[in-house]
């Protein structure tokens, strides 16, 4: 038997800037489908428009949804509740950069303020920020990032929110001793169990840290730091993926600034007591290059499967997707584009979802001459023969 994944591109935003991206796709309670852009203006205080698009038909086609204003920050990314039928977006606004999370509770209408952190008046204060958010138990979620701007207490690095995200509280992993930590990724099992990976910055050191909560973050329990097991650790990790209470799997980067990195994969069977770096031979079609060239989203489609996105700025097209059948060990399987070719420089931003009649939504960042950007929508299909 051979699997193939076909990759229809359904829309596109054209001509947007370099500053543009997406905030991926979520499912609504009613089977709606919306997908975010964001644009910014190259010009200081450098505002942005959040554009929203809805689907009713698994992602064919789109029409406008509603727009948002404030957003910035290409990596943003939001996550639906979709019982409450909500919406809920990261983002930091200039010209006071103050993080903030936004809510829509009318499939992208209109959004409110749930969630806003100013930096420190201090010289020496942080800056805030959010790095991402996932749902869980029906009204429940949790939000990540550097969530004070407070250098003078313990950071917090989450914030939890009980009320379908109307009212958040924020609190740290577990106290290091060390003012300037912050969450890069979090995973979510099933039974209440997290995983967090945090960079702790002490003095010029940058340390990877990954930690665990089995009752849904009332109690941490630090993992090694860095991660032991085989294999060098993540410096800054993406996404993380849990099939299971056990089996879990990262995807971030290798080496400290983004501009001269490589992509990685870690895999844990035993909680994440230990990460295994994945072997280049393990992923198909793996890009080369160290223009940030790294693993950008990890989804999980099922208990054993996975979508794992590329960021494919080195200048080489290929494949920003790859699909994995065993639990992330290995991703052998490419995406392969409907009726177009990849573009020189794409980037799949953003959250991916699956359909309720079996697609794979996503959203991509690409430009074939790095000066002008579209951002658009592509459905994959699986097809076994």
């Amino acid at each position: 038997m051979s699997i193939a994944v076909t990759a229809t591109k359904v829309f596109a935003l054209t001509g947007q800037g370099l500053s543009s991206g997406c905030f991926g796709v979520v499912q609504q309670q009613n089977g709606t489908y919306l997908a975010g852009f964001h644009n910014t203006s190259d010009d200081y205080p450098y505002p942005s428009t959040g554009y929203w698009y809805k689907s009713t038909d698994q992602g064919a086609s789109w029409s406008t949804a509603g727009t948002s204003a404030g957003l910035y920050g290409q990596a943003g990314a939001f996550a639906a509740n979709v019982h409450a039928n909500i919406l809920l977006a990261p983002a930091f606004v200039p010209p006071t950069n103050t993080a903030k999370i936004i809510r829509s509770t009318n499939q992208a209408a209109s959004f409110s303020d749930v969630f806003s952190e100013a930096p420190a008046s201090s010289p020496n204060g942080r800056q805030p920020f959010v790095n991402g958010v996932l749902t869980y138990n029906r009204t429940h979620a949790i939000a990540w990032g550097q969530l004070d701007g407070n250098k003078t207490h313990t950071p917090r690095t989450y914030g939890l929110s009980d009320d379908a995200g109307a009212t958040w509280t924020t609190y740290d992993t577990f106290d290091l001793g060390d003012s300037n930590d912050l969450a890069n990724a979090c995973g979510i099992a099933d039974g209440g169990r997290f995983y967090l990976q945090y960079t702790r910055f002490g003095g010029a050191n940058r340390v990877s840290a990954f930690a665990r909560t089995d009752d849904a973050a009332a109690n941490w329990t630090p993992l090694s730091a860095p991660p032991g097991g085989t294999g060098t650790p993540p410096n800054h990790a993406i996404a993380i993926a849990c099939f299971t209470d056990t089996d879990v799997a990262l995807a971030g980067r290798i080496g400290a600034s983004p501009i001269s990195s490589q992509p990685g994969l870690w895999y844990s069977d035993d909680a994440g007591v230990n990460l295994t770096l994945l072997s280049s031979s393990d992923v198909a079609d793996w890009p080369s290059g160290s223009f940030y060239t790294y693993a950008y989203e990890l989804k999980r489609l099922t208990r054993d499967a996975a979508l794992l996105g590329i960021d494919q700025q080195n200048g080489t097209p290929g494949s920003p997707w790859r699909i994995t059948l065993d639990k992330g060990h290995t991703y052998p399987i490419t995406v392969t584009p409907s009726g177009s070719s990849w573009r020189t420089y794409q980037t799949p931003f953003g959250s991916s979802v699956v359909t309720r009649d079996g697609h794979i939504l996503c959203t991509l960042w690409a430009s074939d001459d790095y000066n002008t950007a579209d951002l658009e929508i592509w459905r994959l299909s699986l097809s076994c023969s």
